[in-house]
């Protein structure tokens, strides 16, 4: 195709009657330059390039406007700015969100640019000491950088830029949005309030994708709604997650009193997807009514199988002021069982106990919940301005119909957990080898952050009795970015109990791959007993072959889900939500996997 850098390409539509661009054109300049046009509009006007037609990913400048004509504005786009390659373009007004050209008449120039290309440096690592952390006196588990991509290296990840409309489009960044893996594949959803960060895109959820070995990017993936549309209007709020048997999920909610009073519950497959694939669908599993006073629905959270019918779903509203009154707020509860639906709300104390200054706690917080079981939950809050609160990680029973109950907090643990936690946001919790760990975001110096992971004797433990087992990107730290989060996963490498992998995931700050190494030296029924027992599931029991001495079961994420005790070849597990767990045998080093049906 002959380079359009020797045409005059000139684009000159009308928009739809309520946008207010009503011309755009490009034309090339000399020395390899082109200038961009548009009339009709005054205020400020952005000129967006991509790489990608959809704009998933774009590059966002503004545009000058003429000191003789308001509402002409221009751009002169020089090979110094940007790096070789073919781009689509469009001028907008995210104030308005007008913008030409028309969607379907967006087009590509192919450009000779000289800028060079920022290839983000994959080969670096963590370089902090991690200790060897024994749990017993014959378990040895060592965590070892494999890469790490961090925004204090310069090498970080695609930042994600929250409503691009407002006046503090670039520090609104993305909060955080969860990580999975599936087929050695990162999954991250991008963007927050109008999903894919830009005004025109508010209905679609977009997957950023990484490679597990590298670190290397790919390109977004699109989930379209059921019926291969968008989703709908002032209600995206994607949080993904993944249920207790592994099922990938996410939730549409409320996101102001425009909005219909409601929150959705999607899932997403993505078993089978490969790094060419362009979209997905999602399947819609349950929409539930808001209850009075749920004005903004914040981030909702899964607890049990959704493939069950039988869960329970979290939330506390979003948005809620945090001031030197020390206001509470509400924290809401929904059990799910079928098309049964049963609400209960329980009101959080006063939270002048949060921290020492109260006087550090004025604005919105933008509150998480992790549940611990039906009862049981931790709560941290984000940041909604780079100034916001931010509350210290608190672990908390919930009261039906009273106010939750602070069973531990900051105050009573001593250094384990300080008191506010600079643009940190979020509790991870999972297992390696039957150990309890806990991860959440710590403040380092020069108001860097890193990762702290605690070992835990349970997860509903007071904070004392927390032991401090590794503190990732200690080293130089993650980022000083105001808007982090906390997403810990252990990806067990094999059924043996040997270790696997941990992967971290902190939104604006870092991401990043570590090998777990598990060395057990125990001696005795472990290397005597038979490891060739078959083991099958049928009609709700496990059967064996021979006789064992009971099992452990775990779900897929390493967590210790059931077990069985006693000597013999039939045990019922017919109160199991169905699901994929691993099966190990007690006395065994062999697991087996199983898929437990209704």
């Amino acid at each position: 195709m002959k380079k359009l850098s020797f045409l005059v390409l000139s684009i000159v539509m009308s928009l739809l009657s309520n946008a207010a661009i009503t011309q755009a054109n490009m034309s090339p300049s000399t020395n390899g330059s082109y200038v961009f046009t548009c009339y009709g509009e005054d205020g400020q006007i952005s000129l967006q390039l991509s790489l990608y037609p959809d704009f998933s990913r774009a590059t966002t400048a503004k545009m000058i406007q003429a000191s003789d004509n308001r509402l002409r504005h221009t751009m002169t786009l020089k090979p110094s700015h940007l790096t070789s390659g073919r781009y689509y373009w469009r001028v907008i007004n995210f104030a308005t969100g007008s913008y030409a050209p028309q969607k379907d008449k967006w087009t590509y120039f192919d450009f000779t640019g000289t800028a060079k290309e920022n290839i983000p440096d994959l080969t670096l690592k963590d370089e902090t000491a991690h200790e060897t952390f024994k749990p017993d006196t014959d378990t040895d588990i060592n965590i070892t950088s494999l890469w790490l991509r961090s925004f204090n290296l310069g090498n970080n990840i695609f930042k994600s830029i929250d409503h691009p409309n407002s006046n503090n489009a670039q520090i609104n960044e993305t909060y955080n949005h969860g990580a999975v893996v599936r087929n050695g594949i990162i999954y991250i959803n991008r963007g927050s309030l109008s999903t894919s960060g830009w005004v025109l895109d508010k209905t679609r959820v977009w997957l950023e994708r990484y490679d597990l070995k590298t670190g290397k990017e790919h390109k977004l993936l699109l989930v379209r709604a059921p019926g291969g549309g968008d989703y709908p209007a002032k209600e995206v709020m994607p949080w993904i997650r993944e249920d207790a048997d592994g099922t990938i999920y996410f939730t549409t909610s409320r996101l102001n009193n425009g909005a219909p009073r409601r929150v959705t519950i999607y899932t997403i497959d993505l078993d089978g997807i490969t790094a060419d694939t362009d979209e997905v669908t999602a399947r819609e599993i349950k929409t539930l009514t808001m209850p009075e006073g749920f004005d903004q629905g914040g981030f909702f959270t899964v607890d049990g199988s959704i493939a069950s019918g039988e869960y329970t779903l979290w939330s506390i509203p979003e948005n809620f002021y945090v001031d030197t009154k020390a206001t509470g707020f509400t924290v809401h509860r929904w059990n799910i069982k079928g098309s049964s639906v049963k609400h209960a709300k329980a009101s959080m104390p006063d939270i002048k106990w949060l921290t020492p200054d109260l006087n550090d706690f004025n604005g919105f917080g933008l509150a998480r919940v992790y549940p611990v079981d039906d009862e049981y939950f931790y709560m941290h809050t984000g940041r909604t301005a780079p100034a916001g609160p931010t509350m210290s990680v608190m672990l908390c029973r919930f009261i039906d119909g009273g106010e939750c109950e602070v069973i531990s907090s900051f105050d009573d643990s001593g250094d384990a957990v300080p008191p506010t936690a600079h643009g940190s946001a979020g509790i991870s919790m999972f297992e390696i080898s039957g150990n309890r760990f806990i991860a959440y975001g710590v403040a380092k110096e020069k108001d860097n952050t890193v990762m702290q992971i605690m070992a835990t004797p349970s997860y509903t433990s007071n904070f004392r009795e927390h032991r401090t087992v590794w503190r990732l990107c200690d080293d130089k730290g993650m980022s000083t970015n105001a808007f982090q989060g906390c997403d810990v996963k252990y990806l067990p490498g094999s059924t043996d109990g040997k270790g696997g992998m941990l992967l971290l995931y902190a939104p604006n700050a870092a991401l990043g791959l570590y090998n777990v190494d598990v060395d057990s030296r125990s001696t005795g029924i472990e290397a005597t007993q038979a490891d060739t027992a078959v083991i099958r599931y049928c009609a709700g029991s496990i059967i064996a072959d021979r006789e064992i001495d009971g099992f452990t079961m775990y779900d897929l994420g390493g967590h210790a889900v059931a077990s069985r005790t006693g000597r013999g070849t039939h045990f019922d597990i017919s109160d199991m939500a169905p699901g994929i767990y691993i099966i190990r045998t007690n006395g065994s080093l062999t697991s087996v996997k199983i898929i437990v049906t209704r």
